[in-house]
């Protein structure tokens, strides 16, 4: 899975996604104002928050249980079953803060973001799976859907004039139930033309807590600045740093390949074999992030007035910032996907949950006197660190390995 054809594949799916946010988040930026903007920036980021704090990350735990031979409807079933009551809560939780603000625009951001876990969560599942049986295709499908359903339910609030944060909020919930439908339709037809067997994944919750917590802990650090942000800015700072971010996506949506095949793709085989192949990424992700960064970075003063209007200039720094910070981000998550087929799992979550407490001291101290920019520099700061410890401890482990194989005996002729 981890080879040229996969890469490409999923490298391919990443530019159309790419290109299709560049389109949506132009007319989102040209549509709506800046403190509209901050609250779809919000809902799109609080429900990202709540589908990953109770869904077991289950593209992940999935797709590696199938990987090391459990049944695709075991897996299924087991984190669906693990996830229901986490999903309950936190939802519930969502809604009764969305009572407690009251008919407001925070409000009905907090309800919104909760309508839409549900699907998001279940999609997920659904898509793990395809992942873990190898459909590629049918799995870059149903990450291509989201983004273009998405895109033409802006398209049709455009024509009809109703482009409020909550007529948009609600298109966004309709596009997560879409996606989950169709998700579900096309792991049912892979199920039936795999014919895969495999264990009924006994112990399968215990082995993914630590993964949870791992992802868990990547979607606080990739989306809590946002929601901190609203915290202790105003909406429209959030809104100047959803544009910055909508700007440097095309840095994440390039290298994040890497980091989300990492861990199915190296479980269940050789180590020799693991190492070549975590080599040959290495090289790869500064083949095309050094260069696709700095050339971004120099068209940023033109491209992003371009992009989202003269409105929006105090977002072109953090914006040249957050592009920077994305590099030592696809490191990490390469290095923390890795290091979860290699070594386990808790190592990683701790290192994880370090950059998640690192991220918000660092937002905290930043973001009153600096705002947009505030977070953009507490990010990249994070992000280098948890991004040295990663590749520190992968590089400790490969090397313990290395040595122990060095220390077997070689085996001598039959006497």
């Amino acid at each position: 899975m981890f080879n040229r054809a996969s890469l490409g594949i999923t490298a391919l799916a990443n530019g159309t996604i790419l290109a299709v946010g560049f389109v949506t988040g132009m007319l989102l930026a040209r549509n709506l104002e800046p403190s509209a903007r901050g609250q779809v920036a919000l809902i799109v980021a609080l429900t990202g928050v709540l589908t990953q704090l109770s869904d077991y990350s289950a593209i992940q735990t999935v797709s590696s249980a199938i990987r090391s031979g459990v049944r695709p409807s075991a897996a299924i079933r087991r984190v669906v079953a693990a996830s229901s009551p986490l999903l309950a809560a936190v939802c519930a939780a969502s809604v009764l803060a969305g009572i407690l603000l009251g008919v407001s625009d925070s409000g009905l951001v907090f309800m919104i973001a909760a309508a839409a876990a549900i699907p998001s969560l279940i999609g997920g599942v659904f898509s793990g799976a395809l992942l873990g049986m190898g459909r590629l295709r049918l799995w870059n499908a149903t990450r291509i859907l989201s983004p273009l359903l998405w895109l033409a339910t802006l398209s049709v609030l455009l024509l009809i004039n109703t482009t409020t944060a909550t007529s948009v909020g609600v298109g966004f919930v309709l596009c997560a139930i879409a996606v989950m439908c169709a998700s579900a339709a096309m792991a049912a037809w892979a199920m039936r033309h795999t014919g895969h067997a495999g264990s009924a994944g006994e112990g399968f919750a215990r082995k993914a807590l630590p993964v949870h917590l791992g992802e868990l802990g990547w979607a606080l650090i990739v989306r809590q600045d946002v929601l901190l942000l609203g915290v202790l800015s105003t909406d429209a700072s959030v809104g100047i740093y959803a544009v910055a971010m909508s700007l440097a996506a095309p840095m994440w949506s390039l290298l994040s390949v890497f980091g989300v095949l990492a861990q199915p793709a190296l479980t269940g085989v050789d180590a020799e074999t693991q190492q070549r192949q975590i080599g040959a990424a290495f090289r790869t992700l500064a083949l095309a992030g050094i260069p696709a960064s700095v050339g971004l970075l120099l068209v940023m003063p033109a491209l992003l007035p371009a992009y989202a209007g003269e409105e929006y200039a105090d977002a072109v720094l953090p914006a040249q910032v957050l592009v920077v910070a994305q590099i030592p981000l696809a490191y990490a998550y390469l290095c923390i996907g890795a290091s979860r087929a290699v070594a386990g799992h808790w190592m990683s979550a701790s290192i994880v949950a370090f950059g998640v407490l690192l991220n918000v001291a660092l937002i905290v101290i930043f973001v009153p006197d600096r705002g947009a920019l505030g977070a953009a520099l507490a990010s990249l700061i994070a992000y280098l660190v948890v991004g040295v410890m990663a590749f520190a401890f992968l590089w400790w482990v490969l090397r313990g390995r290395a040595r122990l194989v060095r220390m077997q005996p070689e085996a001598g002729p039959a006497s």
